[in-house]
C-alpha cells in the first residue's frame, strides 16, 4: 500500500494534512479501499478513428503497412491525439463512444 502525501490532501473538503478521500494522516498509510491507493494495472485501450490510406488498398495492406511495415506507432498516437482534439474542438463533445478500455489484469514485475 502506499503512503499519504501532501499531494493526496484536499484542503477545501477535508481538514488540512489528510488524505481527501481515506482522511488517514499524511505520513501514514492509505486504507485498502482508498482510491489514491493504486497500482499499476495493464489495460487495452481500443480506439475508432479515421485514417486515410490509398485508395486501392484493402484490409490486408492497412493492417501490414500499420502493424508490420515502416509506420512507426508514434505517428498512430499523434494521428491519435489530433484527430482527438479536432473532433473536440468542431463538435464539442468528447471521444468516450469511440474508445474501450479492457482490464488485462496487473503488471507483472519482470
Amino acid at each position: 500500500m502506499n503512503r499519504v502525501t501532501q499531494s493526496d490532501t484536499r484542503p477545501k473538503i477535508r481538514p488540512p494534512n489528510v488524505c481527501g478521500y481515506c482522511s488517514q494522516p499524511v505520513g501514514e498509510l492509505h486504507t485498502f479501499e482508498c482510491v489514491a491507493n493504486r497500482t499499476p494495472v495493464r489495460v487495452r485501450v481500443t480506439v475508432d478513428v479515421e485514417m486515410p490510406m490509398p485508395v486501392s488498398w484493402g484490409k490486408k495492406q492497412v493492417e501490414f503497412y500499420l502493424n508490420d511495415g515502416s509506420r512507426c506507432a508514434d505517428s498512430t498516437l499523434d494521428d491519435l491525439i489530433e484527430q482527438a482534439e479536432r473532433w473536440r474542438d468542431t463538435t464539442g463533445e468528447c471521444y468516450c463512444d469511440k474508445m474501450r478500455h479492457e482490464y488485462l489484469g496487473p503488471v507483472e514485475d519482470s
